[in-house]
């Protein structure tokens, strides 16, 4: 998901949400070789303590660009997720290891030349409610905030739903929680490891929505893709389930929760958007354009600056037919108002179309999200 930040005239706020559509990766060809593109750039990952990585300190170029030193990272804005390259990854039994959120907020890639050993823990868990605005991990969504003695608001996310879908391509965490006393928890991030040889060890990755106190954000999502994959357990859970999906030729995991879904080897490893991926973005806001990297971190300087709350939303979908169901999801942060507006075709064709929907974004005095989807027909 990609966040934008917009600000009314009297120091009214809101924050864009711009969501990619949903697919499953798509078939390989079959004279294809599986193969993890990773150079090594960041390096061997060996740490031998608890550790919080960074992501903010990646450097924004294409992600097939070398890091400029160990665990430095490569944030791509065209696929919005922060890639490290690394030669092996051992992560010994009681070593956790963490993330500090990119303030793009974008998932996160691991490719590796060799082995991956987890033996501790990878954490992707959304934050407590006791800030406005709980973080999730990740590529996760914020958890509601409860307000200054104001009713409880919505999370932020579509839905209860489930994220993306089964083949957890392309990336995306779990949704923000809603109604606590102290506000919402954090979703959960989201995460794909993938290996030329294995993932193999008797550790933990965790992308779940935090519960601990005030109502759980959703499950992110966990993707593996190896020749071969045996851990002790995998969680992408919370207010709602999020995605597990294991690519492999073989497999022995001890507990998942939810359950996984199940994919041999790929002959062609496919991790990134390109032309035929169907996606759809927020093009302007009451007629003022939209960053196509927004940050969405409700504070300034804003992204956007729009002249009202009553709002014309254009959208553009690439690879989206025109009998496809678009649609904008408002909703405030700082009172129960929400709709659900459907964008309406106005140009175009498959390859690239503009949608259009007007709605008011309600805030009052504060916060509120735009998100956008595009469900495509049944074949």
């Amino acid at each position: 998901m990609r966040r934008t930040l917009i600000a009314f005239p009297g120091s009214l706020l809101a924050a864009l949400l711009i969501a990619f559509a949903s697919l499953c990766a798509p078939a390989a060809p079959a004279s294809a070789q599986f193969s993890v593109p990773s150079d090594g750039s960041d390096g061997a990952f060996n740490p031998t303590s608890n550790i919080t990585i960074d992501l903010g300190t990646a450097k924004t170029a294409p992600w097939n660009t070398p890091a400029d030193y160990n665990l430095q990272g490569v944030y791509d804005p065209e696929q919005w997720f922060v890639v490290y390259k690394f030669t092996s990854v051992n992560i010994p039994a009681g070593v956790t290891v963490t993330f500090k959120n990119h303030p793009k907020n974008p998932p996160v890639v691991w490719l590796v030349q060799g082995d991956v050993t987890i033996n501790g823990t990878i954490e992707l868990v959304g934050q407590l409610p006791f800030s406005v605005f709980a973080k999730g991990g990740p590529g996760g969504f914020r958890g509601a905030w409860h307000g200054y003695g104001g009713p409880y608001t919505n999370h932020f996310g579509w839905g209860a739903s489930v994220p993306g879908n089964a083949g957890c391509f392309p990336l995306i965490g779990g949704r923000g929680g809603v109604n606590g006393y102290y506000g919402g928890c954090g979703g959960g991030g989201a995460i794909l490891v993938a290996s030329n040889t294995r993932i193999t060890g008797g550790g933990t990755i965790n992308a779940s929505g935090n519960s601990y106190y005030g109502p759980a954000g959703g499950g992110g999502m966990v993707r593996l893709v190896a020749p071969s994959t045996a851990l002790y357990a995998l969680y992408a859970t919370g207010g709602s389930a999020g995605r597990i999906r294991i690519e492999a030729n073989s497999v022995q995991i001890g507990v998942t929760d939810p359950p996984y879904s199940a994919a041999s080897l790929p002959t062609n490893f496919v991790f990134l958007r390109d032309t035929s991926t169907p996606a759809i973005r927020v093009v302007s806001i009451g007629g003022v354009a939209a960053p196509t990297d927004p940050t969405g971190a409700f504070a300034s300087p804003t992204d956007v600056v729009v002249p009202s709350e009553a709002v014309q939303i254009v959208l553009e979908c690439k690879n989206v037919p025109a009998n496809a169901t678009v649609q904008v999801e408002l909703r405030s942060a700082t009172n129960a108002t929400y709709s659900l507006l459907n964008a309406t075709f106005q140009s175009g064709d498959l390859g690239q179309s503009t949608w259009v929907a007007t709605g008011n974004l309600g805030t009052g005095l504060g916060y509120a999200t735009v998100m956008a989807r595009a469900v495509l027909p049944s074949p």
